[in-house]
C-alpha cells in the first residue's frame, strides 16, 4: 500500500537512523491528517432535518424506470461536499442529494471493493454470498445478482468497471450482457502501480454503451476507481486540491460523472432513469493507524454515500423526494432489495437486507467484517455488529462504541463496563455461526496467476495469500495493533527509496517483531529482484515457516530454488501447493517444468498440459509443452491439444505457429501450408507468417508442395525500398541463393544487414555476415 507522504530527506543532511527517519515519515503524515481534520466542514446532513417521509416512493412506483448505478471506489462519505466537507467542490453528487434523497449513515460491509461490490449486487453479507476478500474469492454461480433479475425481466445490462479487483473471473459479470473490464485503455504504466482506468476514460466507456441501448430498457453498472491509491487527479484537480490529493481524486469523479449525466439528459432518459451512488468502502488517511483501508473497520473505512435520485414531477420539474436526508443507519445490502422494490420487480429471491422504500428499522442490526489481515497475514479476523449508535468490534480485545457522542471511535466503552456489549455479541452467532473464533473460515475459490498476483500487490492487497480455512489464526496479533508495522513496510517499499535503505528500514521493523510477515516477505522480494538469491531464499524461508499453508511464499521461495538450480528442493515445496490449488496456474507451471528439468517427462507432461488448458498464454507454457510432448514422442496428442486450443481461439498466433511446427515434423507439409495460408486471409501481409510461408514453400522436403517461384514472390514486396523487415529479407538472400540470383543475393544481404545494425540485431548481423562470406565464395 503506497500513502501520500512527504519524501525521505536524501543527502549528507539525512538524519542517520531508521526509526528516526520512520518517525519523521508518521509524523509528517500524522501532520497532514490533522490539517484536514481540523478544516472548516459544511453543514453535513447531521445538520438538516433527519425525516423518513411519504416522499420516498412506494413499491412499484418506478416500474417504468432504467436504472443506472454508480459505484465509487475508495471513497469516504465525509470527504464529499453534501456530507459536510467544506474544502471540496463536488457539484454532481451534491445536486444528487438535493433532488434526491441522501442515506447519511450508510454503512459498507467489508472495506475491500470485491466483497462490497458483491453485497451490493447481492443484497447478501459476505458471509453468505462467500466473496470475502479480494483477489482470492470468487462470487459463486449460485448467488443471483440484480443484473440477472434485471435481465430475466427485460433489462438490457451492461458494467464499465475500471480496475482488475473486478475483473470478470471474480464473479460479478454474473447477468450483464456487457461488462466492459477490459482496461487496454488505461493511462497508467504497468509496473508497480496497477493499471487501471481513469474516470474520464471510464466515462467514455460508459456513454458509448448508453447511445447504443437507450432503445431499450436498460441497467447500467458504472464504477469509478479514482480516489483508491495512487492519489494522482489530473489537472486541473491536481493544482486546487494539492494539499489534499485523495480529494482532488473525488472532485474528478464528481466532474465526470456530471459529464455522464449530462449525457443521460441529452438523450432524454433522466426522466425515466433511477440513478443510484454508493461507495464501496472509505480510507483510513491516517486515522486509527490506517493509511489506506482493509486491514481496520473502523468508521473512516465502512461509512459510505449512498444517495437514490429518479425522476421529476409535476409541472414545476422539481425531483421527487427532493432533498430528503434519511438519518437512520443503513447497509449496502439494502440496495438490492430497495431497488427492486421501486421497479416493481418480485424476485423471490431470500435477501439479507430490507427495501428502503419503507423506512429501515430502528435499531436494526447491521453487521460488518474483514478477513483481509487473517488471509494475507494470520491476523485475527475482524467481525462486527451496529444497531443504532452503538458499534461493537470482536476480536480478543473486543471494542465497543457510542458513534454519537464518539463519532471518532476514541472511547472503548468495554475497558469500564465489559459487559455493556452483551447484547451486540448475542447477534453474532445469527450470521457468523456460534463459534465466532472460527468466523474467518472459508477456502478460497481463486488462485490468481503471477501477473495477478502482482497487480493485487500494487493495489495494496495480497501480501501473503495464505489460505484462510482450517482453526482460528495463530496468534500473530490484533489488526488494531499490527497496522502500523505493516505501514512501515509498505513505506519501505517505495519506488524513491535505494535498496539499502528499503532493507535497513525492514531489519528495523523485524527488529521490533522478528515473526513479521508482511516485512520478511517484502525483503524476501528485494533481495530477489536484486539478484542476491541466497538472501531471498533466506527471507521466504522464514516466510514459509511462519505460514507453512500459504501458496504464494512457497511459490516465491521455489523460483528462487529454481534459479539456484536446486531442483528436488522446488518440488518439495510446489508438490502441496499443486496437490492443494490445481488450478493455481503459477505454481503448476513452474511444476512441470522443473519436473521435465530432472527428467520426469511423464509427470511433466500432465502438469503442463493442465496449465496449457487452464492458460494457454501463461509465460513459456507453450515452448514447454511442445519440448515435453515432442520429446515424449506424443507428436498426434499434442497436435490434437494444439487444434482443439485454436478451434476455440483462431487468433492464437502462438498457438498456430506451435502447430504449423508440429505438423512439419510429422511431414503433413500440406497442412501446415494450409493453415498458414489461413492465418494470411485473416491478416494479410502479417510479417511473421509471411516469413514462415516462405520458408517452409522454399525448403519443404515434399516436391509437391515445395514451391520456390512463390515463396520468392511472397517476400519480395518485403525487399521494396522504404521496408524495415531484415529478417524476412534474410529469408528471401537465402531463396535468391537458391535460385542462382547471386548478385541479387548479395545486394540484398548487404543492405539487410545495414537495416539490422542499425535496429541493434546483433544475431541476425552476425547470420548475415555469415551468408555473405558464403556468397562471396
Amino acid at each position: 500500500m503506497r500513502t501520500q507522504i512527504p519524501e525521505r530527506p536524501k543527502g549528507p543532511g539525512r538524519a542517520p537512523r531508521t526509526s528516526f527517519r520512520t518517525a519523521l515519515i508518521l509524523l509528517a503524515a500524522a501532520s497532514a491528517f490533522l490539517v484536514w481534520k481540523f478544516l472548516p466542514r459544511r453543514d453535513g446532513p447531521a445538520d438538516r432535518p433527519p425525516a423518513f417521509s411519504s416522499l420516498i416512493p412506494g413499491a412499484g412506483s418506478l416500474a417504468d424506470h432504467d436504472l443506472l448505478v454508480v459505484t465509487l471506489d475508495t471513497t469516504r462519505a465525509d470527504r464529499i461536499g453534501c456530507y459536510g466537507n467544506r474544502a471540496i467542490e463536488t457539484p454532481t453528487l451534491d445536486r444528487l442529494a438535493a433532488e434526491g434523497i441522501q442515506f447519511s449513515s450508510a454503512t459498507a460491509v467489508a472495506p475491500t471493493t470485491l466483497p462490497a461490490h458483491s453485497s451490493l449486487f447481492t443484497g447478501l453479507y459476505p458471509a453468505r454470498h462467500g466473496a470475502r476478500a479480494n483477489g482470492v474469492f470468487r462470487l459463486d454461480e449460485r448467488n443471483v445478482t440484480l443484473a440477472e433479475v434485471l435481465k430475466k425481466a427485460g433489462y438490457r445490462t451492461g458494467a464499465v468497471i475500471s480496475s482488475f479487483v473486478l475483473d470478470s473471473q471474480f464473479g460479478l459479470d454474473q447477468g450483464f450482457d456487457q461488462y466492459v473490464d477490459d482496461l487496454s485503455d488505461a493511462e497508467d504504466p504497468l509496473d508497480r502501480h496497477y493499471r487501471s482506468r481513469t474516470a474520464r476514460r471510464t466515462t467514455d466507456r460508459a456513454i458509448a454503451w448508453l447511445r447504443e441501448a437507450a432503445p431499450r430498457r436498460f441497467f447500467l453498472w458504472v464504477h469509478y476507481f479514482d480516489p483508491h491509491h495512487d492519489y494522482d487527479p489530473p489537472s486541473p484537480f491536481a493544482q486546487t486540491y494539492a494539499h489534499n490529493l485523495y480529494d482532488g481524486e473525488i472532485a474528478f469523479v464528481d466532474s465526470e460523472l456530471g459529464r455522464l449525466l449530462h449525457v443521460l439528459d441529452g438523450l432524454g432518459l433522466s426522466e425515466r432513469c433511477l440513478v443510484a451512488v454508493a461507495g464501496d468502502h472509505g480510507e483510513g488517511l491516517g486515522e486509527h493507524g490506517e493509511y489506506t483501508h482493509g486491514s481496520l473497520t473502523y468508521e473512516e473505512t465502512l461509512q459510505v454515500p449512498l444517495i437514490l435520485c429518479y425522476g421529476r414531477s409535476g409541472r414545476s420539474g422539481t425531483r421527487r423526494g427532493g432533498g430528503l436526508v434519511v438519518d437512520r443507519p443503513v447497509s449496502q445490502v439494502d440496495l438490492m432489495p430497495t431497488v427492486l422494490a421501486l421497479l416493481g420487480i418480485d424476485s423471490g429471491i431470500e435477501s439479507d437486507g430490507v427495501s428502503l422504500t419503507e423506512g429501515p428499522a430502528e435499531g436494526r442490526p447491521l453487521y460488518f467484517e474483514t478477513l483481509t489481515g487473517t488471509i494475507e497475514y494470520g491476523w485475527e479476523p475482524l467481525i462486527g455488529v451496529r444497531s443504532a449508535n452503538r458499534k461493537y468490534i470482536h476480536s480478543s480485545a473486543p471494542e465497543l462504541y457510542d458513534l454519537a457522542r464518539d463519532p471518532d471511535e476514541e472511547r472503548n466503552l468495554l475497558v469500564a463496563d465489559p459487559g455493556a456489549a452483551d447484547d451486540l455479541v448475542a447477534l453474532l452467532p445469527d450470521l457468523f455461526g456460534p463459534r465466532l473464533q472460527l468466523a474467518h473460515r472459508a477456502t478460497p475459490t481463486v488462485q490468481p496467476s503471477l501477473e495477478d498476483l502482482e497487480r493485487l500487490q500494487a493495489l495494496g492487497y495480497l501480501g501473503g495469500g495464505a489460505p484462510a480455512g482450517g482453526e482460528a489464526p495463530a496468534a500473530r496479533g490484533r489488526p488494531q495493533d499490527k497496522v502500523a508495522l505493516l505501514n512501515r513496510v509498505e513505506l519501505a517499499q517505495r519506488d524513491t527509496l535505494t535498496m539499502e535503505e528499503s532493507v535497513a528500514e525492514l531489519r528495523e521493523v523485524l527488529r521490533v517483531d522478528p515473526d513479521f510477515y508482511p516485512a520478511w516477505f517484502a525483503l524476501g522480494l528485494i533481495y530477489r529482484d536484486a539478484g542476491d538469491l541466497d538472501r531471498a531464499a533466506e527471507a521466504l524461508s522464514e516466510c514459509v515457516r511462519l505460514k507453512p499453508d500459504g501458496a504464494q511464499s512457497a511459490c516465491a521461495l521455489a523460483l528462487v530454488r529454481s534459479l539456484q538450480n536446486q531442483n528436488e528442493e522446488v518440488l518439495r515445496l510446489l508438490e502441496p501447493v499443486v496437490e492443494q490449488y490445481p488450478d493455481y496456474v503459477r505454481s503448476r507451471s513452474l511444476y512441470g517444468v522443473v519436473l521435465g528439468r530432472v527428467g520426469r517427462f511423464e509427470e511433466a507432461a500432465i502438469h503442463l498440459r493442465a496449465v496449457f488448458r487452464l492458460d494457454p498464454d501463461y509465460e513459456n507454457c507453450l515452448q514447454q509443452l511442445v519440448a515435453v510432448f515432442t520429446r515424449l514422442g506424443r507428436i498426434t496428442e499434442l497436435q490434437s491439444l494444439l487444434e482443439e486450443q485454436l478451434e476455440r481461439d483462431p487468433g492464437a498466433e502462438e498457438i498456430r505457429m506451435a502447430l504449423v511446427g508440429v505438423l512439419e515434423r510429422s511431414g503433413d507439409y500440406r497442412s501446415a501450408v494450409a493453415l498458414l495460408r489461413e492465418a494470411l486471409l485473416e491478416s494479410p501481409g502479417e510479417p511473421r507468417t509471411v516469413n514462415r510461408l516462405a520458408r517452409l514453400l522454399g525448403s519443404c522436403p515434399d516436391p509437391e508442395v515445395r514451391d520456390p517461384r512463390q515463396a520468392i514472390a511472397l517476400l519480395q514486396p518485403f525487399a521494396e525500398p522504404g521496408s524495415e523487415e531484415p529478417a524476412l529479407m534474410f529469408t528471401l538472400c537465402g531463396l535468391y541463393a537458391s535460385a542462382g540470383l547471386l548478385d541479387e543475393a548479395q545486394a540484398l544481404a548487404r543492405h539487410a544487414r545495414s537495416l539490422a545494425k542499425e535496429a541493434g540485431e546483433e544475431r541476425l548481423v552476425e547470420a548475415f555476415d555469415r551468408q555473405l562470406q558464403r556468397l562471396d565464395r
